[in-house]
């Protein structure tokens, strides 16, 4: 022993204060992992100068310095190892009840009902809303698969999505896109029947439709061949039955390149034909903008559409 009395531990005059502001908490923690103000306060938004006031103020009210500066780095004290314990875990309980407080004010439950054709609401409309309903669980939605047009002034229908632009001015429609379209039949049945090559030959075939027939009627009619006759031999309410009579061998029947495409049996005839596109749209009606829950489905559907139909996507 040299005989000196051991310096005791730097402290600090205590502040009056009775608690830590969470702010500084969150700072002190930030801190803690960084090593120094500078990238603590990259990662939280902040400025250097904030940070530094806000371990001062800290160290006031704990009365015990936090940090020791070795060069550009802080070495928290044993007191602050001791400190960071407690902070992380109230840090990490505040950020769940952050989330909890978000997910409350971002609930958006009940009904919004969409109508759209049998394919789309078989193959496309369900795969679109699988995010948003995940993240808000008091969502419910109704897909009314009707090929018919419903009115939404008469709120049949919340949202639909059509093959045609609706004519009330009440309504609100985006176009998403222009969609191919194309004759298709089974190569069994071509080899088996022949091959049309024009819309006259075509009209001695056997087609599938809806129960109408306006759908093939209106294919063809706006190729300009209006009153062309054609032997609808197989028609049906349901888009997988007209589907199912394609790849059965039934009959020749139109479809969108998107739908053939993961079925080989399917060829596609006269491709060369100029058949003008199906323009595709987004409609809801003008108070759309006063329901939070429609207008969260309408921005889901019109940016899923946009991303699988849009101009540069991949139809898929």
């Amino acid at each position: 022993m040299d005989g000196k009395t051991p310096s005791p531990p730097q402290t600090l005059p205590v502040s009056p204060l009775p608690e830590a502001d969470w702010q500084l908490i969150r700072s002190f923690v930030a801190v803690m992992r960084a090593g120094n103000l500078t990238a603590a306060a990259r990662r939280l938004g902040a400025s250097q100068p904030t940070l530094g006031r806000h371990i001062r103020e800290l160290e006031a009210l704990s009365g015990e310095v936090l940090f020791v500066r070795q060069g550009t780095k802080l070495a928290p004290t044993e007191r602050a190892q001791t400190l960071f314990q407690w902070a992380e875990t109230l840090e990490q309980d505040m950020t769940a009840l952050s989330r909890a407080f978000a997910a409350r004010m971002l609930e958006v439950p009940g009904l919004v009902r969409i109508t759209t054709t049998h394919r789309f609401a078989e193959q496309v409309v369900p795969f679109l809303l699988a995010d948003l309903m995940a993240t808000h669980p008091g969502l419910e939605i109704e897909i009314l698969a009707n090929d018919s047009i419903e009115n939404l002034l008469r709120r049949d229908a919340d949202i639909a999505v059509r093959f045609a632009r609706p004519g009330q001015d009440a309504l609100l429609a985006r176009h998403i896109a222009d969609l191919e379209l194309g004759l298709y039949a089974s190569r069994a049945y071509l080899d088996r029947n022949g091959r049309p090559r024009t819309l006259d030959e075509l009209s001695q075939h056997s087609v599938t439709s809806t129960l109408s027939g306006n759908e093939i009627r209106n294919f063809i009619s706006r190729m300009g061949r209006q009153g062309t006759e054609l032997k609808l031999r197989l028609r049906s309410n349901n888009a997988q039955v007209q589907e199912g009579a394609l790849r059965a061998g039934l009959a020749i029947g139109a479809m969108h390149p998107w739908q053939a495409a993961p079925f080989p049996e399917l060829e596609r005839i006269m491709p060369e034909l100029p058949i003008p596109p199906l323009p595709l749209w987004l409609v809801a009606h003008e108070d759309l903008n006063r329901s939070r829950r429609i207008r969260l489905v309408f921005d889901a559907l019109h940016a899923g559409l946009l991303a699988r139909f849009g101009r540069g996507a991949q139809l898929r």
